[in-house]
């Protein structure tokens, strides 16, 4: 059964979507009565939800996902839009067609279904120049409304487009927002936001146009537009990320325009390349060129090859920097590439790639060329150069370490594979790089026992000479119940991913460890001895009510929760009433704390 908006935005569903507190906040703001005009057409949802400021909510469901957007700075399913599908949950929302697109109520005392007048049967009802006439008006005060109407006309005139007016439409649709690189605050903004929503008339009117057999007209509307995003991409001050989604509509638009006009191969290929490759502003996110191989058939390919190899052969040098930005070089490049390897040519790919060597990744796509070619020396040779010839091993790229070992170990050169990853990890000890050379020194059953127990006695080794040189107390203390000297938190950690607990929760007796550690320990030790978790909670709790003014207390109330309910598992549940009534007492002037805890039903 295909997804339905009711089954993407149910409830259990939505803290999934959020991040940080997103969930909690927007539970909140649904709570407080924030989520203001809430109306739905289908699959589609709009809200104006009150916070600093009023912010427009939207969710659509396209295909089996989820399409969102709010006005708030936020990133990702914001508090708005949480609060905007719980408002729907509750059937809250007023619907602008039928009523049935309206969500059944869940249980609780704000639900109800909110049952608006039946806008489309009225709508239907009214003569077509009443109808016109409140549309205009509403086109007055809405430009985004008027936009869409104006091209819509364009598109559908009696005696054929105007493709001036088409054109001046086009630039009004992609006109920059305007912004103000001057203000202080401009990095916690994206200017661009939304601003892809602004060439979606101009789609429509281009698919009417298809329809209606206008295949001349929207290939050149296509190109003109795409030409047009190119130059404004020249413009850009600021990261433009919405220019690819801008992008493919109009290259799928002119793609159908062109297999109806059948254009000249020559010409198409020259259109690709201007486009995609000379005249192309390091934003714009370049042509598709491989879709349209069919249309450009052996003479337009021939073509379209000798333009780029020109263009090659008569670029500068790159930097000594590297690639860098240099985007243009990048796209002939990997253009270049690809008739190469479909060549099966493997000296002309060599050739390319080493006209710039200044990154390990350059070195790896040269040994990996010459892998597949079954030409592995010299696909070793490559590989060991790009590896060694770099000054940070420690941070060496992972990628070519993992096409190297396996080079090695195709010549049995197992000590040298693993070295690499014993290397990687004593370099930098942590939970990543002993995954990484257990994944590779485990494949030889016989040599893991002895490479894991040189690993652990690494680690002890470590922690052993940085508690004789123990780093300074910062502000921010030292782990998590503020120790000043380092711990077993990496034992710790690396024999719980191992599945050994009885050992990880030794080492965290011996030597300490960082609190969410023993936190997932005490799950563990709780269910033979819960007891001996109870000193874990009580240290959390006192560390989480330590200093006032604390803007969320649910975790110290949830840690009292887990507290009482140990206690009460060991028969100590009178000493946890007394020891609530000692908390309430000495914290009573902290009301918000005072309100989780009554929320808990606590003592």
């Amino acid at each position: 059964m295909p997804p339905t908006l009711k089954s993407l935005l149910a409830p259990a569903k939505l803290a999934d979507y959020g991040y940080n507190r997103s969930y909690e906040r927007g539970r909140e703001y649904y709570q407080a009565g924030a989520v203001l005009r809430l109306a739905q057409r289908g699959d589609r949802l709009s809200a104006v939800v009150a916070g600093s400021r009023d912010y427009k909510a939207s969710i659509r469901l396209s295909g089996s996902s989820l399409s969102f957007s709010c006005t708030c700075p936020a990133d990702g399913f914001c508090k708005h839009l949480v609060a905007t599908a719980l408002a729907w949950n509750a059937g809250e929302a007023e619907a602008l067609g039928d009523l049935d697109d309206i969500a059944a109520p869940t249980e609780g005392p704000r639900s109800r279904q909110k049952k608006g007048p039946d806008i489309r049967a009225y709508l239907m009802s009214l003569d077509r120049e009443r109808l016109a006439d409140m549309i205009l008006n509403q086109a007055v005060d809405d430009s985004r409304l008027r936009d869409r109407l104006s091209v819509a006309a364009l598109a559908a005139a009696p005696d054929g487009i105007d493709l001036a007016a088409f054109r001046q439409r086009i630039d009004r649709a992609l006109e920059f927002p305007d912004f103000d690189y001057d203000n202080p605050y401009w990095d916690e903004e994206d200017p661009y936001e939304g601003y892809a929503e602004q060439l979606r008339p101009i789609l429509d009117a281009l698919e009417s146009l298809l329809d209606q057999g206008q295949y001349a007209s929207v290939a050149h509307l296509a190109e003109y537009s795409l030409a047009e995003l190119n130059q404004r991409c020249l413009e850009m001050e600021y990261d433009f990320l919405e220019a690819e989604e801008m992008v493919d509509p109009l290259v799928s638009l002119h793609l159908r325009a062109c297999r109806e006009t059948g254009p000249n191969p020559e010409a198409l290929a020259e259109w690709l390349f201007q486009l995609g490759f000379v005249d192309t502003a390091s934003e714009f996110p370049g042509l598709p060129w491989e879709r349209y191989e069919d249309l450009l058939g052996e003479t337009g390919i021939f073509h379209f090859r000798r333009l780029l190899e020109t263009e090659w052969r008569n670029l500068p040098a790159p930097p000594e920097n590297g690639r860098g930005d240099r985007r243009s070089r990048q796209r002939l490049r990997a253009a270049l590439l690809r008739f190469a390897e479909n060549d099966n040519d493997v000296e002309a790919q060599a050739a390319i790639i080493k006209t710039d060597l200044s990154d390990q990744d350059a070195y790896l796509e040269l040994a990996r060329a010459y892998s597949s070619a079954q030409r592995y020396d010299e696909a070793l040779k490559w590989a060991e150069k790009g590896w060694n010839d770099f000054d940070d091993a420690r941070h060496g790229n992972s990628n070519l370490r993992d096409f190297l070992a396996e080079e090695y170990r195709r010549r049995d050169r197992v000590h040298d594979a693993l070295t690499l990853y014993w290397n990687d990890f004593f370099n930098d000890m942590d939970l990543s790089t002993y995954k990484r050379l257990t994944r590779e020194a485990s494949r030889d059953q016989d040599i893991w026992p002895r490479w894991r127990e040189k690993a652990l006695e690494s680690v002890r080794e470590m922690i052993a000479e940085s508690r004789k040189n123990p780093p300074k107390r910062t502000q921010y203390g030292f782990g998590s119940f503020g120790r000043q000297t380092p711990d077993n938190s990496l034992l710790v950690e690396i024999l719980l991913w191992e599945n050994k607990p009885a050992e990880a929760w030794d080492e965290a007796v011996s030597g300490g460890c960082d609190e969410n550690l023993w936190l997932r320990l005490s799950g563990w030790r709780e269910r033979s001895q819960p007891q001996e978790c109870l000193p874990i909670w009580e240290r959390r709790i006192e560390r989480l009510t330590r200093h006032a003014n604390q803007s969320d207390y649910a975790p110290a109330a949830d840690s009292l929760a887990k507290l009482g309910e140990l206690m009460e598992k060991i028969g100590e549940r009178p000493k946890f009433i007394e020891k609530m009534k000692t908390i309430r007492a000495s914290l009573k002037r902290r009301a918000s704390f005072m309100r989780e805890l009554n929320q808990r039903n606590l003592p």
